[in-house]
Protein backbone atom coordinates (compact mmCIF):
# COMPACT_ATOMS: atom_id res chain seq x y z
CA UNK A 1 0.00 0.00 0.00
CA UNK A 2 2.72 2.29 -0.39
CA UNK A 3 2.11 5.44 -1.19
CA UNK A 4 -1.35 4.73 -1.15
CA UNK A 5 -3.38 6.01 1.99
CA UNK A 6 -6.45 4.38 1.35
CA UNK A 7 -5.34 1.39 0.84
CA UNK A 8 -2.67 1.45 3.92
CA UNK A 9 -5.91 2.97 6.21
CA UNK A 10 -8.30 -0.24 5.20
CA UNK A 11 -5.40 -2.48 6.40
CA UNK A 12 -4.60 -0.46 9.82
CA UNK A 13 -8.31 -0.52 10.21
CA UNK A 14 -8.56 -4.27 10.24
CA UNK A 15 -5.27 -4.36 12.55
CA UNK A 16 -6.56 -2.80 14.97
CA UNK A 17 -10.29 -4.59 15.23
CA UNK A 18 -7.80 -7.88 15.70
CA UNK A 19 -5.23 -6.00 17.51
CA UNK A 20 -6.40 -2.53 19.77
CA UNK A 21 -2.79 -2.57 21.12
CA UNK A 22 -1.02 1.04 21.19
CA UNK A 23 1.20 0.79 18.19
CA UNK A 24 -1.94 -0.28 16.22
CA UNK A 25 -3.84 2.57 17.02
CA UNK A 26 -0.91 5.30 17.25
CA UNK A 27 -0.54 3.81 13.54
CA UNK A 28 -4.24 4.14 13.11
CA UNK A 29 -4.25 7.67 14.28
CA UNK A 30 -1.50 8.68 12.20
CA UNK A 31 -3.12 7.14 8.45
CA UNK A 32 -6.66 8.89 9.68
CA UNK A 33 -5.04 12.08 9.54
CA UNK A 34 -3.03 11.56 6.38
CA UNK A 35 -6.54 10.51 4.58
CA UNK A 36 -7.71 13.66 5.94
CA UNK A 37 -10.34 12.11 8.43
CA UNK A 38 -9.00 14.59 11.30
CA UNK A 39 -11.49 14.48 13.97
CA UNK A 40 -11.07 10.17 13.98
CA UNK A 41 -7.46 10.69 14.42
CA UNK A 42 -7.68 13.44 17.01
CA UNK A 43 -9.96 10.87 18.89
CA UNK A 44 -7.61 8.41 18.27
CA UNK A 45 -4.52 10.71 19.85
CA UNK A 46 -7.19 11.20 22.73
CA UNK A 47 -7.51 7.41 23.41
CA UNK A 48 -3.69 6.75 23.22
CA UNK A 49 -3.19 9.55 25.52
CA UNK A 50 -5.31 8.25 27.94
CA UNK A 51 -3.84 4.79 28.04
CA UNK A 52 -0.26 6.01 29.31
CA UNK A 53 0.90 2.97 27.24
CA UNK A 54 4.74 2.80 26.52
CA UNK A 55 5.79 1.67 23.21
CA UNK A 56 9.14 -1.25 22.18
CA UNK A 57 11.67 1.61 21.67
CA UNK A 58 10.73 2.54 25.67
CA UNK A 59 9.49 5.95 24.91
CA UNK A 60 6.05 7.26 26.73
CA UNK A 61 3.44 7.43 23.54
CA UNK A 62 1.41 9.28 26.03
CA UNK A 63 3.20 12.12 25.63
CA UNK A 64 2.67 11.99 21.91
CA UNK A 65 -1.07 11.38 21.78
CA UNK A 66 -2.12 14.03 23.25
CA UNK A 67 -0.28 16.72 21.46
CA UNK A 68 -1.40 14.23 17.89
CA UNK A 69 -5.04 15.21 19.17
CA UNK A 70 -3.93 19.09 19.53
CA UNK A 71 -2.61 19.31 16.11
CA UNK A 72 -5.40 16.80 14.77
CA UNK A 73 -8.21 18.80 16.08
CA UNK A 74 -6.61 21.93 14.82
CA UNK A 75 -6.55 20.33 11.54
CA UNK A 76 -10.38 19.80 11.78
CA UNK A 77 -11.01 23.20 12.90
CA UNK A 78 -12.00 22.53 16.38
CA UNK A 79 -10.22 24.80 18.06
CA UNK A 80 -11.49 24.25 21.51
CA UNK A 81 -11.01 21.02 21.66
CA UNK A 82 -6.90 22.06 19.93
CA UNK A 83 -6.36 24.15 22.43
CA UNK A 84 -7.89 21.49 25.56
CA UNK A 85 -5.75 18.43 24.19
CA UNK A 86 -2.36 20.79 23.69
CA UNK A 87 -2.71 21.97 27.63
CA UNK A 88 -3.28 18.53 28.75
CA UNK A 89 -0.33 17.56 26.62
CA UNK A 90 1.83 20.18 27.95
CA UNK A 91 0.26 19.25 31.51
CA UNK A 92 2.17 16.62 31.54
CA UNK A 93 5.27 17.92 32.33
CA UNK A 94 5.53 20.45 35.63
CA UNK A 95 9.21 21.37 34.83
CA UNK A 96 9.86 20.98 31.63
CA UNK A 97 12.97 20.23 30.07
CA UNK A 98 13.21 23.38 27.63
CA UNK A 99 14.63 22.05 24.52
CA UNK A 100 11.45 18.98 24.57
CA UNK A 101 10.87 19.14 20.42
CA UNK A 102 7.03 18.82 21.38
CA UNK A 103 6.89 21.18 23.76
CA UNK A 104 8.83 24.00 22.23
CA UNK A 105 6.56 22.96 18.40
CA UNK A 106 5.42 26.58 17.50
CA UNK A 107 2.29 25.18 16.10
CA UNK A 108 1.43 23.53 19.76
CA UNK A 109 1.94 26.81 21.45
CA UNK A 110 -0.42 28.73 18.97
CA UNK A 111 -2.76 25.72 19.49
CA UNK A 112 -2.64 25.95 23.64
CA UNK A 113 -2.61 29.83 23.75
CA UNK A 114 -6.47 29.98 22.18
CA UNK A 115 -9.32 31.15 24.34
CA UNK A 116 -11.71 28.34 25.18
Amino acid sequence: ATGRVSEGRTSIEQALVLDPASDVLESAAMVASRDGAFALAARRYEALGERRSIDWEGYSIAEFGWYGAALAWDDAHMPDRASAAARRFMGQWPDPDPDLPALVDPRLRRVAERQQ
